[in-house]
C-alpha cells in the first residue's frame, strides 16, 4: 500500500461548503492529485488517515501539518515517483 501526502493548507480551496473541520464530513466523492504538465499522470486517493473532527480549518493550524491518505489508484509511473523523490 501506498500513500500520498499534500499540504493541510489546500482544504482552504479544496472543501466542500459543508467542511469546517479537518474531516470530509461525507461530502467527498474523489480527490485526484494529478501532474501539472500531464493530465494523464494522477493518483486517486483513498481513506483519509489523520483526519480531525475536533481540528477546525483556520490558518493558524495549517502551516506545518499534512493530509495524508492510502492510495486508491496510482496512474504515475514509477520513474516518476523515483525521479521527484515522492516516497
Amino acid at each position: 500500500m501506498g500513500f500520498s501526502v499534500t499540504c493541510k493548507q489546500s482544504l482552504w480551496v479544496a472543501k466542500s461548503k459543508e467542511m469546517k473541520v479537518v474531516h470530509f464530513e461525507g461530502t467527498l466523492k474523489k480527490w485526484r492529485l494529478r501532474r501539472k504538465d500531464d493530465t494523464t499522470k494522477y493518483v486517486i486517493m483513498n481513506k483519509f488517515l489523520n483526519e480531525d473532527k475536533n481540528e477546525l480549518i483556520r490558518e493558524n493550524n495549517v502551516n506545518a501539518d499534512y493530509l495524508i491518505f492510502s492510495i486508491k489508484e496510482n496512474n504515475v509511473l514509477f520513474a516518476f515517483i523515483n525521479k521527484t523523490k515522492v516516497l
